[in-house]
């Protein structure tokens, strides 16, 4: 029996590693460390968090042969050196829109004001359009390009409107307004929260 346990210590105190072989397992748990160190910053700095007032727009090399991909409170990754991330602002805008100078389908002349509040809409649609249409633009480029919008929009409504509709049943006459105003501003993504006319 004392034969059989000395064979053991001799071979544990031959298994154990020698000042070289320690020094070896050392720099490679030192070197898995740092492997680990640099993926979790990688994936860390590849991961990109949306804030809730924005919409992210990621652009370049995407799957499917997409133009752009938009995220609305959310987060993505986000390839370095092929991909891009930008920002659309949800923040609402008031745009104030003079007419100048509109015939109504009867021939009164009116000099109408119009005020709208508009935004990036929410809809994929929408968003979508914003992307490819807005990126890039400062909030006031946005609003001239609303203003622009809404100008063409009212003044082709109101001519078809006459003078007694517009006394008459205004609610009707501004609810037709701005659907038609809505359904241009559509086409870059903007959406009408509030409007009125004076």
């Amino acid at each position: 029996m004392s034969f059989a346990w000395v064979r053991v210590v001799t071979l544990a105190a031959a298994a154990q590693p020698t000042g070289a072989d320690a020094g070896i397992v050392i720099m490679a748990i030192a070197g898995l460390a740092v492997l680990a160190i640099i993926c979790l910053v990688t994936f860390l700095a590849r991961y990109k968090r949306c804030p809730a007032d924005r919409l992210m727009v990621i652009t370049g090399r995407l799957p499917d042969g997409q133009s752009c991909k938009v995220v609305r409170e959310g987060a993505a990754f986000v390839w370095p050196l092929i991909q891009q991330v930008d920002y659309l602002s949800l923040e609402p805008q008031e745009v104030r829109v003079e007419l100048g100078p509109t015939r109504l389908r009867d021939g009164e002349d009116r000099d109408p004001v119009a005020r709208l509040t508009c935004a990036v809409g929410t809809e994929p649609e929408r968003m979508a359009a914003a992307a490819r249409r807005l990126l890039g633009m400062d909030p006031d480029a946005v609003g001239d390009l609303a203003e622009d919008l809404a100008r063409g929009a009212l003044r082709f409504e109101l001519a078809g409107i006459a003078s007694a509709q517009l006394h008459g049943d205004r609610q009707t006459v501004l609810d037709r307004l701005r659907e038609a105003l809505d359904a241009k501003l559509a086409e870059v993504g903007l959406e009408v929260i509030a409007f009125e006319l004076a």
